[in-house]
């Protein structure tokens, strides 16, 4: 995801951030980390009927220069963001919230992330419930109509 209005000094600024950066996973620990830490989970929008926007320009707007928190799929977005301008390597995906008594539809949003030749599952939009630091993931066996995916 990609934003005309976003900096990364801004956002390393909005985070908390100082420090070298280099493409590794000391690097994402801390940018995780710092965006749990300073960007809440907001879904004021939802809860008032209205659908948070997907326009990367507003998601940089709301939650950077009005310092405001965000949906899953704006502060993961914003997230995405700034891996890119650092030169991770990543992909969206869906995920399924599994705090809940029913098993409800794939409607949160994730980033996995690879570095140092491992893929971890990031995730800075869920709220209290959140990953605290990336997680490595390794597939573990296929089957016929799911993966299943083992935590280390």
């Amino acid at each position: 995801m990609n934003a005309n209005n976003f900096n990364l000094n801004d956002y390393f600024e909005r985070i908390g951030f100082k420090g070298e950066t280099t493409n590794d996973l000391a690097t994402l620990t801390q940018l995780m980390q710092k965006q749990l830490q300073s960007i809440p989970f907001e879904n004021t929008l939802v809860q008032a009927g209205r659908i948070p926007s997907m326009v990367p320009e507003e998601i940089v707007e709301k939650i950077v220069t009005c310092k405001r928190g965000g949906y899953c799929y704006e502060v993961n977005g914003l997230l995405s963001m700034a891996l890119e301008a650092l030169g991770f390597e990543w992909y969206f995906a869906g995920a399924r919230p599994m705090t809940y008594p029913v098993r409800r539809p794939k409607t949160h949003m994730v980033l996995i992330v690879h570095v140092e030749g491992r893929d971890y599952l990031c995730d800075a939009g869920f709220g209290g419930y959140a990953l605290r630091a990336p997680m490595h993931i390794q597939e573990a066996k296929r089957c016929k109509r799911m993966i299943a995916f083992v935590w280390s």
